[in-house]
């Protein structure tokens, strides 16, 4: 799953995500201390979409799908 945003509602969507049994769970977001906090939320990845492009990102890490 990927989540685009780590604001107050993406922090809310990782943890009901994660909740539900994701065991893969992306956070895209340009501000990296939110991208941390998304991290303590739950998220298993976080990606700068400043810094990286998202969708090479999420590729990456699920085998091109």
């Amino acid at each position: 799953m990927v989540v685009v945003g780590s604001g107050t509602i993406g922090r809310l969507l990782t943890r009901v995500i994660k909740a539900a049994g994701a065991t893969t769970l992306i956070v895209a977001d340009i501000d990296n201390n939110k991208l941390e906090m998304a991290k303590k939320f739950g998220a298993t990845h976080a990606v700068n979409s400043r810094e990286q492009e998202v969708e090479a990102f999420v590729r990456g890490l699920t085998d091109g799908r």
